[in-house]
């Protein structure tokens, strides 16, 4: 069902963004590059299991 253009809340998506959006800086996505690639290990301790 398509919203009313001009439905009040319409501009809460734009300042608050999705559910799954990134709020992160550069520091934070490299720890998390460090995570994945290291096969869920993060500082020599297993963090994720897969």
């Amino acid at each position: 069902m398509p919203i009313d253009p001009d439905w009040q809340f319409n501009h809460f998506t734009d300042e608050i963004g999705p559910a799954v959006g990134i709020n992160a800086d550069v520091k934070d996505m490299a720890a998390w590059l460090i995570l994945l690639f290291g096969n869920g290990t993060f500082a020599e301790k297993q963090v994720v299991r897969h």
